[in-house]
Parts: structure tokens; sequence; C-alpha cells
């Protein structure tokens, strides 16, 4: 084992676990800077940091930092653990903890799997809630792949399948725009990503693109458009022909989305300030929230956010998701179309929020679902009935439903692989029309 490698490590992990609301990410990259880290043990600590965090609960316990001398003790020997032993060992250690899921699933929940007291009473699961909760947390141990969005402005998934496919590159199973690889690949300095062919997004946030319907020649809405990721694809789904116009209160990444158009080949995308937002009222024929919130979809590439859970900063995140909704209702114009969109798995962000919001009986004479589910491919349609994401929505799911909740699942069922799994992050969409 190399010694320096383990100082960084364990490090990273002290300082991760002494204010669990810095992101690991932001903790290796500054302590990579302190010990200047090559590029090719970069990779060796990332991976062995962001393991020692997903079995942190149940190797560690749920406390905080290290003190004593016997924690001190038992987290250098965790520390060499991972530097060392491949991850099922740690995953087959979580199957001993006690107690167990059958015997006391909130038990369970609270003490192996680190879910803090104050998340699960808010959730309040009965016990088939429990039980895809259970599972959820299951599918999400496992890293998500690498998956990439293929610009359609500039080539198709085909073209781009053969040029990687010394890679190993596969067609995404549910985004015709997606391209997943097997493992770990280099793609930052990849000409496809330098001529803007090519952007990193989730499959599963993909979905959120074509599941709203947006068509060239409309007048499109991105509220909270961030660096543009979904604003982009929308662009390329309209085929680079009507309008969209990207706000959101970070100016610095609406700066960023300029630049990234301009190297799509996107021409479309306008920016709107406060007072021009304002203004807009009643003009968009589809107006997408892509809300801030809790990330609880994101445990695979974040899976400390269990950990940062905290019940003021979840109340302060349902307060703007709230008027980021009823600023929205202002915006679409009679007959367009609003879409809430988290990457949240929890009912009271996402259904609960938008039945109190918009399905009450006073916004009823202006707001219906529009049903989209019918309108799915069967095969997704099919592997959503089994999801654990689905499951823990709040409500049962329906062919006339205006709503998806879904996430990741385990890969493996029955010693074997599943055909189509889902395997992106947690997502929530709900689709309403203006009357």
């Amino acid at each position: 084992m190399n010694l320096f490698e383990k100082k960084v490590l364990k490090q990273t992990l002290l300082e991760w676990r002494a204010d669990v609301r810095l992101p690991l990410d932001r903790v290796l990259n500054e302590t990579f800077r302190e010990y200047r880290v090559g590029q090719q043990q970069r990779a060796t600590l990332a991976e062995a940091a962001f393991l020692g965090v997903r079995v942190w609960p149940w190797m560690m316990g749920v406390a905080g930092s290290p003190e004593k001398p016997d924690e001190m003790r038992a987290f250098e020997a965790f520390v060499e653990e991972l530097l060392t032993l491949p991850a099922e060992r740690f995953f087959q250690k979580h199957r001993k903890a006690k107690p167990k899921f059958e015997d006391q699933s909130k038990e369970h929940l609270l003490g192996v799997h680190g879910i803090p007291g104050s998340l699960l009473s808010a959730w309040s699961p009965g016990p088939a809630s429990e039980t895809a909760l259970h599972n959820y947390l299951h599918a999400s141990f496992e890293p998500a792949p690498l998956a990439v969005r293929i610009n359609s402005l500039r080539m198709s998934r085909d073209e781009a399948l053969s040029k990687w496919e010394h890679l190993g590159a596969a067609a995404s199973h549910y985004s015709p725009d997606g391209i997943v690889f097997p493992g770990r690949v280099a793609l930052q300095e990849d000409k496809l990503f330098e001529d803007g062919a090519a952007e990193i997004q989730d499959e599963h946030s993909q979905l959120v693109g074509h599941f709203i319907g947006v068509r060239p020649g409309m007048r499109v809405l991105d509220l909270c458009a961030g660096a543009g990721g979904k604003t982009l694809h929308l662009a390329a789904l309209m085929q680079n022909q009507g309008e969209i116009y990207a706000y959101d209160i970070a100016r610095d990444k609406l700066a960023r989305l300029s630049e990234r158009a301009k190297k799509a080949g996107v021409s479309i995308v306008r920016f709107l300030d406060k007072t021009a937002l304002e203004a807009a009222k009643a003009t968009f024929d589809l107006v997408l929230i892509d809300a801030p919130c809790s990330s609880l979809g994101t445990l695979r590439r974040n899976p400390d956010r269990i950990l940062k859970w905290d019940a003021h900063e979840a109340q302060a995140l349902s307060q703007v998701q709230s008027e980021l909704v009823l600023r929205a209702r202002a915006l679409v114009k009679p007959g367009g179309r609003l879409a809430y969109a988290t990457c949240t798995i929890r009912p009271q962000e996402n259904l609960e929020k938008m039945n109190t919001l918009i399905t009450d009986e006073r916004a009823k004479l202006e707001w219906s679902p529009h049903p989209f589910v019918a309108e799915l491919p069967a095969a997704f349609r099919d592997r959503l009935a089994t999801n654990p994401a689905t499951r823990l929505a709040g409500a049962p799911l329906t062919n006339d439903a205006n709503w998806l909740q879904w996430g990741p699942e385990s890969r493996t069922e029955g010693g074997g692989q599943l055909s189509g799994a889902l395997t992106g992050d947690g997502f929530f969409l709900a689709l309403y029309n203006r009357r």
C-alpha cells in the first residue's frame, strides 16, 4: 500500500467528516492541490474516497469524526482497507450488519444506512415505502455509469458510437441521444466535446427533455437554466427552430451557457433578466422548472447527500420550489404547458407539492394534468412498475398519469444482469396544461 495515498485519503475523509455539508469532490480537489497529487493517483484516491463515504455509516458509524484513540485506530484500518480491498468486501459487511432490515426496518435505515431521523420522520414511510427506500438505497450503492448526450445538431448517435467503439461505448437503453461507457473513460479533451457534438449528461436527465413534448417553432422558457444542460438538449430537440429563453438567478452560470450554446451550434437561446421575465406574462408555450432540490436522486454521484440532510435547509428549498411554481404559472400562455422536474425522490418536493400548488380546488379552474405516461415506450413503463423510486412517489403510477418518478435499480437480480436496467439518477417530472 502506498503511504502517500493513505495520508491523502485519511486527510480527505477527516476533513469531509468534520463538516459533511462540504461536497466530497470539493474536499478532494482542495486536498489534491495541497498535496500536489498527480493525475494518475487522483483517480485511485477519488474512487477510494467515494467508496469510503458510501460505506461510512455501517463501517464507522453515523456519529461525528473519529477522535478517541480506539476510534482513530479503527479509522486508520478503514483507510487501509479502502485502498486495498475490493468494494464487494464492504458490502458483504453491510449484509451482516445489525439490526437487519427484515427484523427492524426503521432501526436498520437509521443505524446501518445513516438516514437522519428528521428525514425518515418527514418521509413518514409505512412498511411498503420503507422497503422501497431500502431497495433504492441499495440500488444507489453502485457508482453511476458515465453517460453522454449526443448533440443531434452536430452528428447522429450512430456516428458517435462508431467513433467511440474502441472505448466500449454503447447506446443507452431509453434515451435516443444517450451513450454509456462501461467504466471510467477520459473524454475531457475528446474532439466530439471540443466540437460541441457531445455533453456529459445522465441518461435519466436526458429523458426529461424527451418527455415534455417540445417541438420546432415553440417559445420555451427554462426558468432554472443553470449552465444549460437541459436548455441545449431542448434546442436540439427543437431542431434549433423557435425560441428558448433561459433564466437563472446565478448569472455566472448563464455566461457559461452562452459559450456552450455557440460551441453546440445553438442559435435560438435568449437570456432574460428579472425585469424582462416579469414582463413576459402568459407568453410561453412551455415553461420548464428544473427546480433546486435536496438532490436525493443523485446518491450514486453524491453518496453523502443523505448524511448532509438538514431539515431547515429542506424547508428553505421547499419555499423556493413553491415560489418558482407560482411564478411559472403566470408565464405560461393559455393552452400552454408547465413542466416541473427535480433530481430528488422525496414526495414533499415532488407530487405532494404539485398537488398543493396546481391541482388544489382553486387551481383546477385554470390547470389540468397533462397525461403522458401512456405515450412512453412500453419497455420503460414495464421497468417503472418495479422501480423503487416510482414506489416512493407517494401515489401509484397509472397509464393516464401526468407524472413520473424514476431512478436507479439494482443491476443484479437472481444472480444475473437485468436487461435494460435503469442505472442513472433519480428524477421526478410532472406536466400540466393551462386551460
